[in-house]
């Protein structure tokens, strides 16, 4: 159990060498920074189950292995938010909400439909990468004996480095409004993919007149109705979808 014991132990050698400040970004509204003690070790590991290397089947030929791409980054941080360890002009309880707002994307009609980026500052490997808040563990409280207010509250938080799936996800619209955008006029041809094709490829010769992004991006968009494409990022090469038929945009 989390309790002041911990708190003394934090204070041991200087409180810089285990304060972690989460610091939000978002263009929607105003967060305020989140200050915490690191309550054990923080490693820096990559999220199983995506990206990569995959195997693709080839009929009498040993299976290729194709790099599809890099699975982000992670950090699980045990924290601790006490007054006492991090001087924190606000409360542990407030501290708490504001994470939890953080697990949110702000109405529909916001600039971009999603929560807040956030950068770590502390000493933690990952300060230079941009981060998302993936999950938060409440653990034990301690609470104040007359006012019932949270005094002390442990935490285990996950992060994941944020990598948008659209280059112009930050500072545009939305995936919705950007797929509406996309598919202005409501009409699509069909095209069926070739050896050597790439998405790249494809949205140069396919959808001339428009920025190689702005048309990767809708052709991806027009495609995403179909999971088994699984056509999800700029520049990818389109082995596995050989002989298949996919939508293009009108440009």
């Amino acid at each position: 159990m989390v309790d002041f014991n911990l708190a003394s132990e934090l204070n041991i050698g200087g409180m810089s060498n285990r304060l972690l400040t989460l610091t939000p970004y978002s263009p929607n509204k105003a967060y305020h920074p989140v200050k915490m003690g690191i309550a054990g070790q923080v490693p820096l590991t990559q999220v199983s189950g995506s990206g990569g290397w995959q195997i693709v089947d080839r009929p009498r030929r040993a299976a290729a292995t194709q790099w599809y791409d890099r699975s982000p980054f992670q950090l699980v941080i045990p924290a601790i938010m006490d007054q006492s360890v991090t001087y924190s002009a606000t409360t542990p309880g407030e501290d708490v909400s504001q994470l939890l707002s953080w697990l949110s994307a702000p109405d529909v009609n916001a600039t971009v439909i999603q929560p807040p980026t956030i950068k770590v500052n502390g000493p933690v490997l990952g300060t230079e990468l941009t981060w998302v808040l993936y999950s938060l563990e409440h653990g034990d409280a301690i609470r104040n004996a007359q006012t019932g207010a949270i005094i002390q509250q442990a935490l285990t938080i996950t992060l994941y480095e944020y990598n948008p799936p659209f280059p112009s996800l930050v500072v545009g619209a939305g995936p919705a409004a950007t797929a509406a955008k996309s598919n202005a006029g409501g009409t699509t041809k069909n095209y069926v993919v070739k050896s050597g094709d790439s998405l790249a490829k494809i949205a140069s010769q396919q959808m001339k007149g428009v920025s190689l992004s702005k048309a990767e991006s809708a052709i991806i968009a027009a495609n995403r109705g179909d999971p088994a494409l699984n056509m999800r990022s700029p520049g990818q090469i389109l082995t596995t979808l050989l002989g298949k038929t996919i939508k293009i945009p009108s440009s």
